[in-house]
């Protein structure tokens, strides 16, 4: 290629320049965000998705309002609220809840003990 050609003319600079289009992998190639031995990588294959971080920080996931996942369908999994609830979701429907109190539970609670306090508590559900 040469600088007067189409295809190096329509290109993207080496540095900044907008992409105003989708980008498509196939299955098994991977975008990497920083270096390949300490980035991010997004990429699909053996019928999965897959975001890793590959390096030794945290992977921080922001949401202004709140921080979702879903499935493809949109039926809620999983919502952190900005300074508030943690929800979580079982086929769609809310079975707990983080309140400024403590927990609230939709459902039945199963394992080998509970301990409440202060006993009074225990004693209104009998």
């Amino acid at each position: 290629l040469t600088s007067t050609t189409a295809t190096a003319a329509a290109a993207l600079p080496k540095a900044g320049g907008t992409m105003t289009g989708h980008i498509v992998h196939n299955d098994d190639v991977k975008s990497v965000f920083g270096t390949s031995s300490d980035g991010l990588e997004i990429f699909h294959g053996s019928g999965h998705s897959f975001i890793s971080d590959t390096g030794s920080g945290n992977l921080n996931i922001k949401g202004s309002a709140a921080v979702k996942i879903q499935s493809a369908a949109g039926e809620d999994m999983f919502t952190a609220n900005t300074d508030g609830s943690i929800e979580l979701y079982h086929n769609n429907a809310k079975k707990l809840e983080t309140t400024s109190a403590g927990v609230t539970v939709t459902g039945n609670v199963n394992g080998l003990a509970i301990t409440v306090t202060p006993a009074e508590v225990v004693s209104n559900y009998r």
